[in-house]
């Protein structure tokens, strides 16, 4: 059932750890949830949250079916000062390069038995201080979902 899912969450692990306007991710984009503060900042993990899979007529040809996967995003950076405003300032940077990595390739061209309808992230700059969750860094949390048709295997 994972095949094609693994194949999509390590073209966005690839896709994300590069060096984006604001933040140098390379190696630092994992694979799992973290409940404690990461190694070094910035750092971004990934978690499938859902993996789905079915026939919607009429858009889906008769081959084909049409799957969906979710994958969980939590970005970890430090506030350039340790202010909310600076925590916040700092999570919008880092959601702003996880957007422009998946723009700068919304097909994800290096995912082979599948054809790619759709990339949306949807995605959030916290304080990590406010809601009690990370004190001293700024968060980017959401998802980003990927719709696909497949021949069968999600």
């Amino acid at each position: 059932m994972a095949a094609h899912a693994e194949n999509i969450v390590d073209a966005i692990v690839a896709l994300l750890a590069v060096s984006g306007s604001h933040y140098d991710l390379s190696s630092r984009v994992v694979l799992g949830h973290r409940e404690t503060a990461p190694p070094s900042s910035p750092w971004v993990t990934l978690s499938i949250a859902s993996a789905s899979i079915s026939a919607t007529a009429p858009q889906t040809p008769l081959s084909k079916w049409r799957a969906s996967l979710v994958v969980e995003v939590e970005g970890w950076v430090s506030g350039v000062t340790a202010t909310p405003d600076g925590r916040i300032r700092a999570a919008m940077r880092l959601v702003s390069d996880i957007c422009a990595a998946l723009g700068a390739a919304r097909g994800l061209p290096a995912v082979s038995g599948v054809t790619v309808i759709d990339v949306l992230p949807a995605l959030s700059a916290v304080d990590g201080d406010a809601h009690g969750l990370a004190p001293g860094y700024g968060l980017a949390v959401g998802t980003i979902t990927v719709d696909y048709l497949t021949t069968g295997r999600v």
